[in-house]
């Protein structure tokens, strides 16, 4: 009602993140934008966002910086990755790399979708000077099913991802922190399956190269 353009998809099933996908596909501009139903950019900094890409023509992704309540900021955990709840893409390049992908279902794709645009020759960064509030709740972050998928994606991504002299090193890392996380959050199970499936993940096995160091 509030705005007359806008098109409203309904699903029967919660697809999480993945759902992104949806409008993806269906959007009819150059630049799209991917915002988390508890965060909200500055309005001042959407004409901002796009003249950043504007001016770099290899920018492929660009998040938003993403402020808590309390002040505190997010950061995601390697180099040049967004936070998920505020993100800008070029269209085009966001979906010749594959977009969001339903196996994913939450939690990490945001660090596949920094490789597989990177792999391509794209992109990413994430501007703290254009911020975005996350009122952000932690009631629904740390059950069993999110630390499961914690672990799970996070561990089969780098093991897809990763340079190959790295791989082995990063992957005892990732295991020893997402079993830490599952001790922590009291669901140390749920983090040992997550292990296991990610270490077997053959949907995230390489099928190209790997990263470079660089």
């Amino acid at each position: 009602r509030a705005w007359s353009g806008a098109q409203v998809l309904r699903r029967n099933r919660n697809l999480g993140p993945a759902g992104k996908q949806l409008a993806l596909e269906r959007a009819k501009f150059p630049l799209v934008a991917a915002i988390d139903d508890d965060c909200s950019p500055a309005t001042w900094t959407w004409a901002e966002m796009a003249n950043r890409f504007a001016a770099d023509p290899k920018l492929a992704c660009a998040g938003w910086g993403v402020q808590l309540t309390d002040g505190r900021w997010e950061c995601g955990a390697l180099p040049r990755a967004f936070v998920g709840a505020a993100v800008a893409f070029r269209r085009d390049a966001i979906l010749a790399a594959g977009g969001y992908r339903r196996r994913r279902f939450m939690q990490a794709e945001e660090y596949d979708i920094v490789f597989r645009l990177s792999m391509r020759g794209g992109r990413c960064e994430t501007f703290h000077d254009l911020p975005s509030l996350h009122r952000k709740s932690p009631l629904s972050r740390s059950g069993r099913r999110t630390t499961y998928l914690d672990a799970r994606n996070n561990i089969a991504i780098i093991r897809r991802w990763a340079p190959f002299e790295w791989s082995r090193e990063m992957t005892k890392d990732y295991i020893t922190r997402y079993l830490a996380l599952g001790r922590a959050r009291g669901a140390a199970p749920s983090a040992a399956k997550g292990v296991r499936d990610g270490l077997c993940a053959r949907w995230l096995r390489r099928k190209t190269r790997a990263s470079s160091p660089r």
